[in-house]
């Protein structure tokens, strides 16, 4: 007997392949599916739960190993849909969409009660800076403003996953909507919230509240930069879009320092990660050269300085960034030649 003879039988318990399997009613359309954990039950009497049997639909959720072997004939089955993993997926997902549509129709409301929890949230100098640091990093990469995808806290769910799993594989649409109705009208401090250092805990509401009140803060710091071409990131955002579509290994820097300049090869994806360290020039007299400038400003944030020292970088002789004030700061010009 195959396992799809065996789950269209009236059978409870077979020997299929190399396993001995046991089949119990959970309803008069769900059977669930056992194996022994170990060997057989002569063993041991302990069951290892490994899927279940949809009897009107005919389709079989589980482990694909158990239930849908490619390499056991007698496992093989014709009426296997996926692992219970794939379904827990989909119900996540699926819960999911109610709740972004309802954050989309509802941010103004959600901001306004999750205020109070923001506001001390962001009184917290840690993470300010974390926020302004990654708009910081988004504004010199030209990084897109993506949207924040919500998601259901599965937690409050997963201890009756496997009832859900089987009544969404029934009704998937009425299970999503529970699942979210259960989430969204919860009024209960189940989420938390890091701030006074310490996880503080916090209502569904409040804590999407923040994560909607984080996002426009996000936005707005970031459009100030951009709108402000007298920046201090703004060099570094100009050199990173300089080379962004570059396709290149080296690149030819020119650094200024004190009215000296120097120009070098330099490895592009370092510099696109603005790492700017002297050890990573190629030429070792060049190398000593650097070394001998900016000996004077060891710890002193060395490759933020290098940064607002760099005058020109250049690509087979073509020039696709320059600093044009600071090369017009011309006071006993040295070049090297390399």
């Amino acid at each position: 007997m195959n396992i799809d003879e065996f789950l269209d039988s009236s059978k409870s318990i077979e020997k299929i392949g190399k396993y001995t399997m046991l089949k119990i009613k959970y309803n008069d359309n769900i059977d669930f599916l056992y194996k022994p954990s170990y060997g057989e039950f002569e063993y041991g009497n302990e069951l290892h739960f490994i899927g279940f049997f949809e009897k009107i639909t005919k389709k079989l959720y589980g482990s694909e190993f158990d239930l849908h072997s490619k390499y056991d004939e007698d496992m093989y089955s014709n009426y296997y849909e996926g692992p219970i993993e794939e379904v827990a997926k989909n119900i996540k997902d699926g819960a999911n969409i109610y709740l972004n549509r309802y954050i989309e129709e509802n941010k103004l409301q959600l901001m306004n009660v999750g205020k109070n929890v923001f506001d001390k949230y962001i009184v917290d100098e840690c993470n300010y800076d974390n926020i302004k640091n990654n708009i910081v990093n988004d504004y010199i990469h030209d990084e897109k403003e993506s949207e924040i995808y919500f998601s259901i806290n599965s937690k409050c769910y997963e201890n009756d996953i496997k009832t859900l799993i089987i009544k969404y594989i029934q009704n998937p649409i009425e299970t999503t909507q529970k699942i979210f109705d259960g989430y969204i009208n919860n009024k209960e401090k189940i989420e938390s919230i890091y701030f006074n250092n310490k996880y503080n805990e916090v209502s569904v509401k409040e804590r999407l509240g923040v994560l909607l009140l984080k996002q426009q803060l996000r936005n707005t710091l970031l459009q100030e930069l951009k709108d402000n071409p007298n920046n201090e990131y703004k060099k570094k955002h100009d050199i990173i879009q300089s080379i962004k579509d570059l396709d290149a290994q080296m690149v030819t820097i020119t650094l200024k320092h004190n009215s000296e300049l120097v120009d070098f090869k330099y490895p592009k994806r370092i510099l696109e990660s603005l790492d700017f360290y002297e050890s990573h020039i190629p030429n070792l007299k060049v190398r000593a050269k650097v070394e001998g400038l900016f000996k004077d400003t060891w710890g002193r944030e060395q490759d933020n300085l290098f940064i607002k020292e760099v005058a020109k970088i250049e690509y087979k002789k073509k020039i696709i960034y320059e600093d044009k004030e600071l090369l017009d700061l011309k006071e006993n010009e040295y070049d090297i030649d390399i």
